[in-house]
């Protein structure tokens, strides 16, 4: 076997925090435990991608969340981790705009996210 691969195809009516946070959900869910960098890594970029999602963000988490993918890939037992970085990361450096922009529109729509509505 050479390998596999993937292409994902999104059009531009979804935002790409959702289709980001999709990706690390189902590969956190997938991942079996087995090594740190994937066990703890998906976990912690599924939580980084809620706040990120939620405005408690801020720009500066983007590049600690390309530096974790950074530190994901290659250090895997499986490919499973390098699958949920690479494209993490480019999202992340591509579209680096619109997760801004994400954490924006989410902040003024929840100005103070950590209190629950009454």
């Amino acid at each position: 076997m050479l390998g596999s691969g993937a292409i994902i195809v999104v059009d531009d009516t979804n935002k790409v925090v959702d289709v980001a946070l999709k990706l690390a959900k189902f590969y956190k869910h997938e991942s079996c435990g087995k090594c740190s960098p994937c066990r703890e890594g998906t976990n912690w970029t599924v939580k980084m991608l809620q706040r990120i999602d939620e405005g408690v963000a801020t720009p500066m988490d983007l590049d600690i969340l390309s530096s974790v993918q950074d530190q994901i890939m290659g250090n895997c037992l499986c490919v499973l981790g390098d699958a949920m970085a690479m494209p993490l990361s480019s999202m992340v450096k591509k579209f680096r705009g619109e997760f801004e922009e994400h954490i924006e529109l989410a902040r003024t729509r929840n100005p103070y996210p950590d209190e629950v509505a009454a």
